[in-house]
């Protein structure tokens, strides 16, 4: 028998769903022992050399993984998208969602399980269509069938309303030239699968309160250049960022967020930060960035590098960050990740940053804020070392 291939056409780069479909075909292609080339600039991804076979049963270890909580947190989608997926479509579309369509929420995991299904039934076929349906991106995949609206967390809108991640259906002049009302996007269900597997994969922390998410997401160049497995979960230090965020309290700015991922992965490019408030009818990108802000890595490495007070230095950062969020003192690691950053791009002095850090942790009279933060004198003085080195290094 032939060894099959699928050539799937990208949506812009600006799109979020852009990087739930990458990173899902990257996942699918680790699993099924496929060949895999991302012609990123070219906006396609090809799949070669598949045995339909082993292709369907690593898409079912790959699905049983990540509705075991291998990789990411339990997405259910609500509202809006309930409406969407809820009108009766013929075919095999129908039967992947049958069941998973409550009256209030898409159980994800159920639709996740019902596609490997699906697939393992009659692996030719299913993978002829999954080519087929994602050949051509024009205004979402016409040839995708189902015909479904754009999914909200497929597409979130930045608050701005001008940066084209999402764009805002309403006033036409509201939107880049050339950026598809929101509304007006079609896609199908093969769409839906490697959309809502991406979208669980990545989600490292939610809040049910405020509607607060982060999802982490492999860059280009990690995507190409590295294990995508051990990136987002398995084997890997993002169970251990998952565990921490899970238990942060406080929604805090963008900054803060990637300055963490990074103290705990500091390989420089590895992936991309989105924070997202999902609300019930509309999600919304409240922030967004690389997780290496230049020039953080070298930063860091210049700590590792101290031996073991920079270790330490290092480790109480991280903590710092946790305890100020779960404790109910962002403002101190907002003041904290400030200095360095500002320290780095030469803001300010590297003596004014370090005053700051100190006044924001151990130098004052808060008891409270002494017995959640550990930052001590040596530790500023570790950083501030660190940082100076990293700039004589730049040349700033």
């Amino acid at each position: 028998m032939p060894l099959q291939s699928i050539k799937v056409e990208l949506p812009p780069h600006n799109y979020f769903i852009y990087y739930l479909i990458k990173t899902s075909l990257g996942l699918i292609a680790a699993y099924t022992a496929t060949q895999v080339s991302f012609n990123l600039r070219e906006g396609y991804v090809e799949l070669k050399g598949i045995v339909p076979q082993y292709f369907a049963k690593g898409l079912k270890e790959l699905v049983s993984d990540v509705v075991g909580n291998v990789y990411g947190l339990r997405v259910n989608l609500t509202a809006g998208d309930v409406r969407r997926l809820s009108a009766r479509r013929s075919g095999y579309v129908e039967g992947i969602k049958r069941g998973c369509i409550k009256r209030f929420a898409v159980d994800v995991d159920c639709i996740l399980k019902s596609y490997a299904e699906w697939v393992n039934a009659d692996p030719n076929l299913a993978i002829k269509e999954l080519g087929r349906a994602l050949s051509r991106f024009d205004n979402g995949y016409p040839q995708d069938p189902g015909s479904f609206s754009m999914l909200n967390p497929f597409l979130p809108e930045f608050v701005e309303g001008v940066r084209a991640f999402g764009a805002t259906a309403g006033i036409r002049g509201s939107v880049l030239p050339g950026t598809a009302l929101f509304r007006n996007m079609k896609i199908g269900i093969h769409t839906v699968f490697l959309g809502l597997l991406a979208l669980r994969a990545s989600r490292v922390f939610f809040d049910v309160n405020t509607g607060y998410t982060i999802h982490v997401l492999p860059s280009d160049h990690a995507l190409i250049n590295m294990d995508i497995r051990k990136l987002l979960g398995r084997d890997g230090e993002y169970v251990d960022i998952i565990g921490r965020l899970k238990a942060l309290k406080n929604v805090t700015s963008d900054i803060v967020v990637l300055t963490y991922v990074s103290l705990i992965q500091s390989i420089d490019q590895e992936v991309e930060v989105f924070e997202i408030l999902a609300g019930r009818n509309r999600w919304e990108i409240i922030g967004y960035g690389s997780r290496a802000l230049h020039p953080l890595p070298r930063f860091i490495s210049k700590l590792k590098g101290m031996g073991n007070r920079g270790e330490i230095a290092l480790g109480k950062l991280r903590e710092l960050i946790e305890r100020a969020l779960a404790g109910n003192k962002t403002e101190v690691a907002e003041t904290v990740v400030r200095s360095i950053y500002q320290a780095l791009s030469g803001v300010i002095g590297v003596g004014n940053a370090c005053y700051s850090i100190a006044r924001a942790t151990y130098a004052n009279d808060d008891e409270e804020r002494h017995r959640i933060l550990r930052l001590r004198h040596m530790d500023v003085y570790t950083i501030c070392e660190a940082l100076e080195d990293t700039l004589e290094e730049l040349g700033v």
